[in-house]
């Protein structure tokens, strides 16, 4: 657990030791801060409360595990678990920005999760920044926490944690890899497709800029 990140959660909810501590401890404060209980997790950056509030994490964002028209991204998955490993079923503190919904109807918050005192004791959303499953993206006016979340972001690139620790997707100059190819099999796929993703947590994957180059080294499309 990031130290930092602990340090980041103390200083901004030191609401909590103020003279609000016994209104807090009835599951709401007063402002932009509230009290809930984690029922589930959706996925790395999304939770339902006991309420049925959708909650979306606000300055992060990780790889999809639930988008209609994507695949399950590479370290979806991993995203996804320890953000269920660190909030589900547990009391969290709820921050609010300048917006409250995102379009699709969900509360956009930072998230905390305090001690048995009710001091806050992790900022979530920083921690799986910090752990590389999530990477910093902010949408003003919601830019509170921008500071925290894009330090440990930083962290997470410097030690190669998650997602960082992958080979690059795209060649070199360009803005998005159109192609993934496995040496040992001989075989490519194009973006948005399953084995794609699966693909890019290999470490051995090789990246061409068009189908043709591709082709030209000897590779056959792997879904024909």
């Amino acid at each position: 657990m990031d130290r930092e990140v602990l340090f980041a959660a103390a200083m901004v909810c030191g609401f909590i030791g103020s003279p609000h501590a016994a209104r807090s401890a009835r599951l709401s404060v007063a402002g932009r801060y509230q009290m809930a209980r984690i029922e589930r997790v959706i996925d790395g950056d999304t939770a339902i409360t006991e309420k049925g509030w959708r909650v979306r994490y606000i300055g992060i964002d990780t790889p999809e595990t639930h988008h209609p028209r994507r695949p399950v991204e590479c370290m979806g998955k991993e995203a996804t678990r320890a953000n269920r490993n660190l909030v589900e079923g547990k009391l969290v503190i709820l921050e609010s920005d300048v917006k409250d919904l995102d379009r699709y109807g969900r509360k956009l918050r930072y998230v905390y999760l305090p001690d048995e005192k009710g001091q806050p004791m992790l900022f979530v959303n920083a921690e799986l920044a910090a752990r590389g499953l999530a990477q910093a993206r902010f949408y003003p006016p919601d830019i509170l926490r921008k500071t925290e979340i894009r330090a440990a972001e930083r962290r997470a690139r410097r030690a190669k944690r998650g997602i960082w620790k992958l080979p690059p997707s795209r060649p070199r100059g360009k803005k998005r890899g159109m192609v993934l190819a496995d040496p040992a099999r001989k075989l490519y796929y194009r973006p948005r497709t399953q084995p794609y993703e699966n693909l890019r947590c290999l470490s051995g994957r090789v990246a061409f800029s068009s189908v043709a180059k591709t082709q030209n080294a000897g590779y056959r499309d792997g879904i024909p």
